[in-house]
């Protein structure tokens, strides 16, 4: 009988504080948010989608920079070397770290939160594409990872080291409803 009332004790605790973190969660991201994308990859598009699906004040803009933030609440990006993207918009990889790091600046001085997607798997976590995950994952507020981009745990050992909620997700599918506790559901 103790033991079903220590579990059942347990229990409660670990939902309320799921419901406290996601509470907290809730509140710190708030509409509208700008989406880019560093390296020209599709996971900005993609997020693009499931933003219009939810119904969320965004703006999406691939090759954003840091005046592009003024009276946005919250930035999602998306980091990875996709090389027709790149030639498609006439970029070179400097130009992308510059921009990353000019993005990251203006986010880190405005004390906007931001949210870093990587959907793009082992295929674009490359040194290239790693050089952009490193200059803004580990100023992220919260990380959506696939879980085929995390192969080597570079997320999940960011994450425990700079105390940022991650979010790892088996299926493309699940980003929607991800966005939508952080995004939508708020109270």
């Amino acid at each position: 009988m103790k033991k079903k009332r220590a579990f059942f004790l347990l229990v409660l605790v670990l939902l309320f504080k799921s419901s406290v973190l996601a509470n907290c969660i809730n509140d710190q991201f708030e509409q509208p948010l700008l989406i880019t994308s560093l390296g020209q990859n599709p996971d900005g598009l993609m997020v693009k989608v499931v933003m219009e699906k939810l119904g969320v004040k965004f703006q999406y803009l691939p090759l954003a920079g840091p005046a592009e933030l003024v009276g946005s609440k919250t930035l999602i990006i998306s980091a990875g070397i996709s090389y027709k993207g790149l030639a498609a918009a006439d970029l070179k990889l400097a130009d992308e770290i510059k921009r990353s790091r000019a993005l990251r600046e203006k986010a880190q001085m405005e004390n906007l939160p931001v949210i870093f997607v990587h959907f793009g798997g082992k295929a674009r976590r490359d040194d290239r594409s790693n050089q952009l995950i490193e200059i803004v994952a580990p100023q992220a507020s919260y990380l959506i990872i696939y879980q085929d981009s995390n192969n080597d745990q570079y997320f999940t050992s960011l994450a425990e080291e700079k105390e940022i909620p991650l979010q790892i997700i088996e299926k493309l599918y699940n980003i929607r409803h991800i966005f939508s506790e952080l995004l939508v559901e708020q109270s």
